[in-house]
């Protein structure tokens, strides 16, 4: 905790399974008192308890959703200017899965090593360093199929992991549940998904159905 708060990271997210030590007087203590921890999220807890948004203690297992709703939205400068070059979910992340593996980011597949065979700093910093780990952090909504047309790009911490076509352009396999091209999220009446307004979005590229999307719209 010391290391993490004198060093240069920004913040740091914990995900844990519950155990007793984690509900001791001791350990809330320490963590409420870390600037740079943004929150811990305790799983599988026996019971549902919230300390002042910090730590989080539920009673189930969390599943990853790329659900997104207008409400989750942060409006601020650094995370618009960010957004005009870099993927605001994916810049400057490493995770560290339950097993030790280490990602860009939970959604992703590949993986860059493991934590426990990690013996030196400058090891992970390599890792960190490397083109492979940093594929997708300049892939921004303004480079992404869809994503480019959207009002809220800017603002958008989306944690699909884009796809790069054999032509270099992105894309996402998952659609979004709001779609920019009839303005509508998917619980508003008058949603239509892309297929149904006429927009095909694939590893072949980017079509529109311009009269059926009309007709949509």
């Amino acid at each position: 905790m010391n290391r993490i708060e004198s060093g240069n990271l920004n913040s740091v997210q914990l995900f844990n399974v519950f155990s007793e030590k984690y509900y001791t007087e001791e350990f809330i203590t320490t963590i409420m008192g870390q600037k740079k921890i943004t929150y811990i999220i305790v799983e599988e807890s026996p019971f549902n308890k919230n300390i002042e948004n910090k730590i989080i203690f539920i009673n189930r297992k969390l599943e990853i959703t790329f659900k997104k709703d207008v409400k989750q939205f942060i409006t601020n400068l650094l995370l618009y200017s960010e957004s005009l070059g870099y993927n605001t979910y994916l810049n400057r992340k490493l995770h560290i899965g339950s097993k030790g593996e280490i990602k860009n980011a939970p959604e992703c597949d590949e993986i860059h090593g493991n934590i426990k065979e990690i013996n030196k700093p400058q090891q992970i910093i390599r890792i960190i360093n490397s083109a492979d780990f940093q594929k997708y952090w300049k892939v921004h909504k303004e480079l992404i199929d869809v994503c480019k047309n959207c009002e809220f790009r800017h603002i958008c911490t989306d944690n699909r992991i884009p796809q790069q076509r054999k032509d270099g352009t992105w894309f996402h396999k998952i659609e979004c549940n709001y779609n920019p091209f009839i303005t509508r999220w998917e619980y508003e009446k008058g949603y239509a998904s892309l297929n149904d307004s006429g927009v095909i979005s694939n590893d072949r590229g980017l079509f529109i159905n311009q009269s059926k999307l009309q007709r949509i719209s």
